[in-house]
């Protein structure tokens, strides 16, 4: 009799014995996940659980292998020894492997271990290889930071990892590009609509400006920024083309709208955030004749 329309249909435990027992629960959310239609196989990152075990210290994250078929069962962990914490899951249907992004360790100001992308066997529900990123040489950066992924046409594949968009090739690892001219924020996005991937990130201007980042995913070429204050967290619908970022506020902003200055404050709304919707330019608009954002 109600008209809600999301329901919670099943609950699946991804616990394991080391960080969970009868009466003490230390593993955590679980957090990203990425879908295998082909054989119907979750699979989701627990990205930092804490040992059962008093006084609870960190041990390696792990990602849980779920049937998506009725009654879902857990089919498998899949541990990451030394890793820093556990990203995005994300199926890649030509190949059909999972590429899952781990991010390393800094320690004392010294890597100890860099970030990578793990290629997933769904079969096996083992690592068939790794693509480690070097942040020092690919962007002169003391990092070990990888989070968001996403996969566009010719098997281009983009991180935002060291700080930065790169992008590389999903069949070898060999980078194509490190795009300087933006962060590479969190959450990436490929629109196949238009060719590109989406990021948000601080631009290079003084100071720098949150932007939404524009990127041809198949030449791995920037294209341009556009300023987002506050938007993070792209997505892109195919069919318009049309390009969507969540502008988050702190509570600080929430409590004195008067210092807002996300994008939101644009269209009229002050200390409640916004959803901001970027579209091409229309040719009228375009000086240079071709489209923009």
């Amino acid at each position: 009799d109600s008209p809600t329309y999301l329901q919670i249909l099943h609950s699946v435990s991804t616990a394991i014995p080391a960080c969970d027992s009868a009466t003490a629960h230390y593993c955590g959310r679980a957090d990203e996940l990425g879908y295998d239609p082909r054989d119907r196989l979750i699979l989701i990152a627990n990205n930092a659980p804490l040992s059962v075990a008093a006084p609870h210290a960190a041990i390696d994250p792990y990602a849980t292998f779920i049937s998506a078929m009725p009654p879902y069962t857990v089919l498998g962990h899949l541990t990451f020894a030394g890793a820093g914490g556990l990203e995005q899951p994300l199926w890649d249907r030509e190949i059909r492997r999972f590429f899952l992004t781990v991010p390393g360790k800094i320690v004392g100001g010294i890597v100890v271990t860099g970030p990578s992308i793990a290629v997933i066997d769904p079969k096996s529900m083992m690592v068939e290889k790794s693509y480690a990123l070097d942040c020092q040489a690919l962007a002169g950066t003391t990092s070990a930071s990888i989070t968001g992924i996403a996969l566009g046409a010719f098997q281009h594949l983009l991180v935002s990892a060291c700080g930065f968009p790169i992008v590389l090739n999903a069949l070898t690892g060999h980078v194509f590009n490190v795009i300087k001219q933006v962060g590479g924020g969190d959450e990436v996005w490929h629109n196949p609509g238009d060719g590109r991937f989406y990021v948000t990130g601080l631009d290079t201007s003084t100071p720098p400006v949150q932007s939404v980042g524009v990127i041809d995913a198949e030449t791995s070429t920037w294209l341009q920024n556009v300023p987002n204050v506050r938007g993070k967290n792209p997505a892109a619908f195919a069919e318009t083309n049309h390009t969507f970022t969540i502008v988050q506020l702190n509570a600080a902003i929430v409590a004195n709208p008067a210092t807002d200055n996300s994008t939101c404050t644009l269209f009229g709304f002050r200390g409640t955030g916004c959803i901001a919707v970027f579209r091409h330019a229309t040719k009228a608009e375009d000086d240079d004749g071709e489209d923009e954002k």
